[in-house]
């Protein structure tokens, strides 16, 4: 069972009302429509977000003309919020047809152009496109690095990024010696309880899970938690995804017990603090569910994700990357109980059918899927 992979993204915690009066704004042009985008994206309403973006750049399109700084820094919000749908594709296309833009209107060095050139290796990695990610990343690095400084957030961002790519490909020794020389950018240049150096702590811990050296990576990522805790706050949204990892990894040493009683804790302050829906909340309970699963509580599991699914598919849709997890853990799940081979084989094809589309048929996630598809209609014959 494949556990959730660390989400690094930030979350706002927003009340219902502050919620209310920030999509209404979304129908000014002005700083107040940007900052609604920003909020209903970082509540983790990704849609409105989406539908809200393409108003403000339509409208600052027609107000202010289709390359004034004001329409470009809207459009700039658009592609994150993609991401964030998994809708990669179009956001690499949007990326893509606004890095000509920036070049010639603020220059192939400008900061808010480099940013962009940052934001396509995002995408990259999210569409699992590794080697070519390495090989700009190790172009642009340098030019990051002269224009904006070593110790830049952005010159630090692309080196993580470098960082989590060769974890990908295997390349851990070099990921681990950039991880540590960004840790130490960070606590020199904003000390050992700035947000980006616990960051880089985490992203270190993150490392020694992927090498599988479990305890070290569980000491680590308690030891980020400890910190997080202090410094940002128990309920502040990285602490709780920094939690959520913690419990993955007990799953990886087979604490199951322990991992599930991490989770039963950790959900309700999900639910309270973001949201029942909020998409990192819907992911702490597929963790939950992955741990039933591997108890062999295959009915609890099973409801879970049915209802998980149901869920994910009214907020993310039916072709999210989570959404598709969620068919691909349902899958399984159903796999190992009596009578409910065809069912799970309808699960792993529409989750191999949704990464082919989504991702291409190379992704690592679209070759497990189409193996898996394969290892099922077998068995389902052989019955």
């Amino acid at each position: 069972m494949n556990l959730l992979l660390p989400c690094l993204s930030l979350v706002c915690l927003l009340c219902s009302g502050a919620l209310h009066a920030a999509e209404g704004a979304t129908k000014d042009t002005g700083p107040k429509a940007a900052a609604a985008v920003k909020a209903l994206r970082q509540a983790g309403k990704y849609a409105q977000a989406e539908k809200a973006a393409r108003a403000l750049v339509a409208a600052r399109t027609q107000a202010l003309g289709a390359e004034q700084p004001r329409t470009l820094d809207a459009r700039m919000l658009l592609p994150t919020i993609l991401m964030d749908e998994g809708k990669y594709a179009a956001a690499d296309t949007e990326l893509q047809s606004l890095l000509p833009v920036l070049r010639r209107t603020l220059g192939p060095e400008h900061p808010d152009t480099l940013g962009i050139q940052s934001d396509i290796f995002d995408v990259m990695l999210l569409q699992g496109k590794y080697q070519e990610a390495e090989e700009q990343l190790l172009r642009h690095i340098p030019v990051e690095t002269r224009v904006l400084g070593a110790g830049s957030a952005e010159t630090v961002r692309s080196r993580e990024n470098l960082a989590l790519v060769w974890m990908q490909l295997g390349k851990l020794k070099e990921a681990e010696a950039e991880l540590h020389q960004t840790l130490a950018l960070n606590e020199k240049m904003y000390g050992a309880d700035d947000d980006d150096t616990l960051k880089s702590r985490h992203n270190l811990a993150v490392l020694l899970w992927k090498q599988k050296k479990y305890k070290e990576a569980e000491a680590a990522m308690r030891s980020v938690l400890a910190a997080s805790t202090r410094v940002r706050g128990s309920k502040h949204p990285d602490t709780l995804g920094t939690w959520n990892n913690l419990a993955a990894i007990l799953a990886e040493e087979d604490d199951y017990a322990a991992a599930e009683k991490e989770l039963q804790i950790l959900i309700p302050l999900k639910i309270r603090s973001l949201g029942p829906e909020h998409p990192s909340t819907l992911g702490s309970r597929e963790q939950l569910m992955n741990v039933l699963y591997e108890q062999g509580k295959l009915k609890e599991a099973e409801e879970g994700y049915r209802a998980l699914l149901a869920s994910r598919e009214r907020v993310l849709g039916p072709e999210h990357p989570d959404t598709l997890q969620n068919c691909s853990n349902l899958a399984l799940c159903l796999q190992e109980q009596k009578d409910k081979d065809a069912e799970a084989l309808t699960f792993a094809r529409r989750a191999y059918e949704g990464r082919l589309k989504v991702f291409g048929q190379d992704h690592p996630l679209t070759v497990k899927s189409r193996d898996m598809v394969e290892k099922m209609a077998k068995r389902e014959t052989k019955v």
